[in-house]
C-alpha cells in the first residue's frame, strides 16, 4: 500500500480529489492513430452529468470520424480504421478498449448504454424521400426506434382482433399499413354486403307491395287476412285448394255433359242434311223404276199373249224373256236397296229427334263459376303468404343491411384507429406529437399543428433531439451529426443543453470553425471543459474539472487502406 503523502494526511479532501479526477480522467475517450486523428482526448462528464460534448474544427479535421468511432464505441461494429502510415491505433474509454492494426479487437465492458444515435435522428429530420407519406412513415419508424418501441403481434390483436395476426409485420410502420388495409378491406367487404341487403330488401319491399293487390276483393277488403297468422293462411291455402279441385272436377263433367249434347246436336245437322238430300234422290229413283216395272208386266202380258199366238217366234221371245226377267231381278234388288235407304233415312230421322233444341249450359255455368270462385280464393290466400314472405324478407334483409353498414362503419373506425397504436407507443416522449392517417404532426415555433415535413431543418432537429432524450436514461449516451446540430439556432442548442443536463445524458455532436480538432464540454450554452487549442473565448464552467489535455496531429489527406474486422 503507498504511503500517503502529509498533505494528504492532512487533508483527506484532497484524497478525495484525487479519486475523482482519476475517475474523470478514465472517462476520458482517447482516440489513436485513427482516421486521420493522430491524437485526440474527447472529455466526458462524471457518471451521472449531463451535457453536451462538442467536437470543434476546420472541415476535414476528423470531426465525423470521432463520431463515428463514439457511437462504435457504445453500439458495437466497426468506425475508422487506421491512420496512413501508422501500424497500430486504438481507443479507449467509457470502459473499452479497442485496438487497430492488422485486425481490429476489443475488450473491456462498457460502463454506460447509448440512446437513439444521429443516425435515428437525422432520417427523422431527412428520410430523403419525395413522397411526403412516404417520409412520414419513415420518420414514425424512425421515431419508434427513438423511443426504443416495439409492438407485439398481442398488442395489435388486442387493439383490433386476433383476425389482424396473420398480416402483421415486423416493422411497426408496415404493420400500421397492412392492419390498416386489412381492416378498410374488410370494411369494403361489409359495406359491399350492406349494399346487397338493401337491394335485396328494396326488391323484397317492391314484391310485397306488388302482391298485395292479389290478396285483396273486389271491394278492396284484405278478406279478412290481417287478424290472420302465415300458419293459418297456409291451412286455408290447403282448403281452398281442395275446394278448387272438387269444382273443377265439376266444371269437368258438365263439360262433357255439354260436349255430348253439341256432338248429339251436330250429328242430328248432319243426318237431317243428309236425309234431306237422300229423300230427294230415293222418291225420284222409286218413281221411275215403279214405271218401269209396270211397263214390264205389261210387255210380259202382251209376250204371253202372243206366245200362244207366235209359236213360231218362241224362240226369239224366250231370249226376250229371259232379258226381261233378269232385268225385273235387277230392279228388284235396286227396290230392296232402296227400302234399305228408307230405313237408313228413317234412322236419321230418329237422330234428328233424337239432338233435337236447344242445349242446357246451365249447369255448366254454375260449375264454371264455382270453380272461379274457388280459384280466385286460392290465389288470394297464396299471394297473401307470399307477400307476408316478402315483407318478413324485406325485415331480415333490412337487419342485415343495418348490421353490415355498422361492421363497415366499425372497421373505418378501427382502420382509423390504426395510428394510435403507434402513437401509444410513443406516448409520453414526443409531446406536441401525433400521428394521423399515416402523416406526422407537431407545432412549429409559431404554435400551429402542421406536418412534421414543413418544419425547418432546426424545429426538426431540435424535436428529434428533444424525443430522444425523453425516451433515454439518465447516464446514457449517443451522437449527433454535425449538420443536424448546425441547424439549430442558439435558442434552441440552449434548450437541448438544458434537456440533456436535467435528464443526466450525454450528447456528442460537433461544429465547423477555422480552428484545429478539439472537444468540449457545453453546459449552459459556455464552454465548461477545452481541449487543445481553439480560437473561442467561452468562459468556463466550474463543475467538471480536471485538466483533460488532448491535441490535433495530423492533416485532412485521406486515411490509407486498413483491415476493418467486426466485433
Amino acid at each position: 500500500m503507498a504511503k500517503k503523502s502529509k498533505a494528504e494526511a492532512e487533508n483527506p479532501s484532497t484524497e478525495i480529489a484525487s479519486a475523482v479526477d482519476q475517475q474523470n480522467a478514465n472517462r476520458t475517450i482517447k482516440i489513436k492513430q485513427r482516421g486521420i486523428i493522430s491524437d485526440l482526448g474527447i472529455p466526458v462528464p462524471p457518471a451521472g452529468h449531463g451535457g453536451v460534448v462538442l467536437l470543434r474544427g476546420r472541415n476535414g479535421s476528423g470531426k465525423s470520424t470521432a463520431l463515428a468511432i463514439i457511437e462504435s464505441i457504445l453500439k458495437g461494429g466497426s468506425a475508422a480504421g487506421l491512420k496512413r502510415g501508422a501500424v497500430k491505433g486504438s481507443t479507449e474509454g467509457l470502459g473499452v478498449h479497442v485496438n487497430v492494426g492488422a485486425r481490429i479487437t476489443r475488450r473491456g465492458q462498457l460502463e454506460v448504454t447509448g440512446f437513439a444515435g444521429a443516425e435515428n435522428i437525422t432520417k427523422f429530420v431527412d428520410p430523403k424521400i419525395k413522397d411526403p407519406e412516404a417520409a412520414d412513415a419513415e420518420r414514425i419508424r424512425q421515431l419508434l426506434r427513438i423511443a426504443n418501441a416495439k409492438i407485439s403481434a398481442d398488442e395489435w390483436a388486442k387493439a383490433f382482433g386476433d383476425e389482424v395476426r396473420s398480416v402483421v409485420k415486423n416493422d411497426p410502420v408496415e404493420s400500421a399499413t397492412a392492419v390498416a388495409r386489412f381492416l378498410q378491406a374488410k370494411a369494403r367487404e361489409a359495406e359491399q354486403e350492406a349494399a346487397k341487403h338493401e337491394g335485396a330488401a328494396a326488391m323484397a319491399k317492391h314484391q310485397a307491395a306488388a302482391t298485395l293487390s292479389y290478396t285483396l276483393l273486389a271491394d278492396g277488403s284484405d278478406a279478412g287476412f290481417a287478424e290472420k297468422t302465415v300458419d293459418d293462411l297456409r291451412k286455408m291455402l290447403g282448403e281452398c285448394n281442395r275446394e278448387r279441385e272438387t269444382a273443377i272436377v265439376e266444371k269437368r263433367n258438365a263439360e262433357l255433359e255439354v260436349a255430348a249434347k253439341e256432338a248429339a246436336a251436330e250429328e242430328s245437322r248432319k243426318a237431317a242434311e243428309q236425309l234431306k238430300s237422300e229423300e230427294a234422290k230415293s222418291t225420284g229413283n222409286a218413281a221411275e223404276v215403279k214405271a218401269h216395272v209396270a211397263t214390264t208386266n205389261v210387255r210380259i202380258d202382251k209376250a204371253m199373249e202372243r206366245l200362244d199366238e207366235i209359236r213360231k217366234q218362241l224362240a226369239e221371245e224366250e231370249e226376250l224373256l229371259k232379258s226381261l226377267c233378269s232385268q225385273r231381278a235387277q230392279l228388284l234388288r235396286d227396290l230392296d236397296a232402296i227400302e234399305s235407304h228408307q230405313k237408313s233415312l228413317a234412322g236419321l230421322r230418329e237422330k234428328i229427334a233424337a239432338g233435337s233444341g236447344e242445349v242446357d249450359h246451365t249447369r255448366l255455368n254454375i260449375a264454371t263459376e264455382n270453380c272461379q270462385s274457388k280459384e280466385q280464393a286460392a290465389i288470394r290466400v297464396d299471394h297473401e303468404i307470399r307477400r307476408r314472405e316478402f315483407v318478413r324478407q324485406a325485415e331480415d334483409e333490412s337487419t342485415a343491411q343495418l348490421v353490415a353498414a355498422e361492421g363497415a362503419k366499425f372497421y373505418r373506425q378501427k382502420a382509423d384507429e390504426v395510428d394510435n397504436v403507434l402513437a401509444e407507443a410513443v406516448k409520453g416522449i414526443a409531446s406536441g406529437v401525433r400521428i394521423s392517417k399515416g402523416r406526422l404532426w407537431a407545432k412549429n415555433t409559431a404554435g400551429e399543428d402542421v406536418y412534421v415535413a414543413e418544419l425547418s431543418p432546426g424545429e426538426c432537429t431540435s424535436l428529434a433531439i428533444e424525443i430522444a432524450a425523453n425516451s433515454a436514461n439518465g447516464g446514457q449516451m449517443g451522437g449527433l451529426e454535425q449538420e443536424a446540430w448546425e441547424s439549430l439556432d442558439p435558442e434552441n442548442r440552449q434548450k437541448v443543453i438544458d434537456k440533456m443536463i436535467g435528464k443526466g445524458i450525454l450528447l456528442f455532436t460537433a461544429v465547423a470553425d477555422s480552428g484545429p480538432l478539439r472537444a468540449e464540454i457545453l453546459a449552459s450554452g459556455k464552454s465548461a471543459e477545452k481541449v487543445g487549442e481553439s480560437a473561442d473565448t467561452e468562459e468556463s464552467v466550474d463543475g467538471f474539472g480536471g485538466d483533460i489535455s488532448g491535441e490535433f496531429v495530423g492533416s485532412s489527406s485521406p486515411a490509407g487502406e486498413v483491415l476493418v474486422e467486426d466485433f
